[in-house]
Order: C-alpha cells, then structure tokens, then sequence
C-alpha cells in the first residue's frame, strides 16, 4: 500500500519564493539530495532546510524509503532547479523555479533504494495525475541545467 503525502511545512523565508498559481505549473522536477550520510533521509533534509541560512536550495517534497514529506506548498515557489546554473544549449531553458515543482529523492547509506524509488514514483504519478503533466515535462534536474542529478541515476547512463 503507498505511503500517503505527509505534510510539515518549513517557515524559513530564506528558502521560499513568491506563491503562484497553481496553473503555472508546468514542471515536475526529479532531484537526489546526495547525501549517503546515517538517517539522511525526508525528516533530516526538512530539518536543514528549516535551519539553512545565507545560501538557497529547497524542494517542494522530500521522498526516502518511509516517507513523502511535502515541506513547501505547490502554490510557494520552491529553490530546487536553480534558474542559471550550468545552463547550456543542450538544457531546456523554460524549465525555472517559478513554474516547477521540485521532488528530493533521499537516499542514504542505510535506506532501502528500492523503497524509496518506489515511493518516488508513487509521488510521481500522483503529481503527474493532479497536474495532468505532458511526459515530456517531468524530468531530472540534469535536463533542466546539465547539474549531473540525481545523482544516483548517473550509472548506466542515465537508465533508471
């Protein structure tokens, strides 16, 4: 049974934008947080984003193998894609903060990786569902801005 959409939203300013529509919506976004380290997982990533000052990144949800945290509403901009970083040719330019929604997939070194793939994709088609999402609009942050995330699809080239 999938996990239902746990919400716990962050009130540091630092990491939100101006709310919008929720027509603007065009985007579904997949990052990895990178972070192997012990218990990284939603909670952990919510508590530091919470705490984070002076620098931005965000998400809209957090996703690991117990749980899909939403920290920031759909309707408040969150700063996962980061609008000019690493953009080039091959990236797609109208991909932007203001309208996408930003998924951190969370896995750590004592995770269950198939577990939270699989709450990832629950999340996925839940969004892709709510906002009727062309498949050509959910994509990795790689696409977006050529960062290399998620991370953890990196291996044979990018299959996953």
């Amino acid at each position: 049974m999938p996990l239902k959409i746990s919400k716990k939203f962050i009130t540091n300013k630092d990491q939100m934008g101006a709310k919008r529509k929720l027509s603007d919506i065009k985007f579904l976004v997949i990052h990895d947080t990178a972070n192997t380290g012990y218990n990284a997982g939603a909670m952990s990533h919510y508590n530091f984003v919470q705490n984070r000052k002076g620098t931005y990144g965000s998400a809209n949800y957090y996703v690991d193998d117990e749980i899909i945290l939403q920290i920031i509403p759909d309707d408040i901009i969150s700063w996962g894609v980061g609008d000019t970083w690493a953009r080039t040719d091959k990236t797609r330019k109208d991909i932007k903060n203001s309208n996408s929604l930003n998924v951190e997939l969370c896995i750590n070194c004592n995770a269950d990786p198939d577990k939270a793939y699989k709450n990832l994709i629950y999340l996925a088609k839940y969004l892709i569902s709510k906002y009727k999402f062309d498949l050509d609009n959910v994509v990795r942050h790689f696409d977006a801005t050529n960062k290399p995330c998620p991370g953890s699809w990196k291996d044979n080239n990018w299959a996953k």
